[in-house]
């Protein structure tokens, strides 16, 4: 039972025992005590205002927590599965989590494959070798997050915050990023041949931006512009490795 309902509750049958004991011992006859008890009846009611309050919001802290650690431990529940069953609950966790608030999610190892979690807040996260190839996370926030050995095969993440993030052996291949800020993150050895950016000069603008390991990107690959459709508009580059080691046909895939 809700806390703040069975304290309302006690004190609710404690008031009605007081009032059948002053009825039975004619307590109400008695000018004096009607005063007092007046008096003291408006001071137990602030009491009890106050101290439901505090139970209340100590409840909804408590189930809050409650739930954010039984969401957590679901995801652990299908870490390392690889079935759609997994991916579908492991990312509605991740929603739910997100509308408690809740940051720093662990999904080291989870297989999020072709999952919808744009506009999410990842800030925290741990990546490290997850499956992300297909998935969508246009427009999130994936602020100080670790995609060591991650794979981004074909994933969406334009316009998305990788701010302050590592990128280490991460597989990015023919992912989008365009639009995406890179601030302060790291990169060892990434695997970014026929990624999508944004401008031809999409790799002196990234000189800018502080990025650990960025030379080995800037000297190693080149952007190459792509033909597009005359409606559309939406002009896209693809980065292309220009050394042996990056021109693999696993970078190309």
């Amino acid at each position: 039972m809700n806390r703040a309902l069975f304290f309302g509750l006690t004190a609710f049958a404690w008031g009605l025992i007081l009032f059948i004991i002053d009825i039975a011992t004619n307590q109400f006859s008695n000018t004096d005590f009607f005063s007092n008890l007046l008096f003291n009846a408006h001071g137990m009611m602030f009491d009890l205002v106050v101290l439901g309050i505090l139970l209340t919001l100590y409840d909804s802290i408590t189930q809050k927590r409650n739930e954010i650690d039984r969401l957590k431990e679901e995801i652990d529940d299908f870490r390392f599965w690889s079935s759609d069953e997994a991916k579908y609950r492991i990312a509605g966790c991740v929603r739910r989590l997100n509308k408690l608030n809740s940051k720093q999610i662990d999904l080291s190892d989870c297989n999020l494959e072709g999952m919808n979690l744009g506009g999410l807040n990842f800030d925290g996260a741990d990546f490290r070798r997850a499956k992300l190839s297909g998935a969508n996370f246009e427009n999130s926030i994936l602020k100080n997050s670790n995609f060591t050995y991650a794979d981004l095969f074909q994933a969406n993440f334009r316009n998305a915050d990788f701010s302050g993030s590592k990128f280490i052996f991460t597989r990015m291949n023919k992912s989008d990023i365009r639009d995406a800020k890179f601030n302060n993150t790291e990169f060892q050895i990434p695997r970014i041949g026929g990624a999508f950016v944004a401008s031809a000069n999409w790799i002196e603008e990234m000189s800018n931006d502080a990025i650990k390991g960025f030379d080995r990107i800037r000297n190693d690959y080149k952007i190459d512009k792509l033909a597009t459709g005359w409606m559309s508009g939406d002009e896209k580059y693809e980065l292309i490795g220009i050394n042996d080691s990056y021109s693999t046909a696993d970078d190309r895939m």
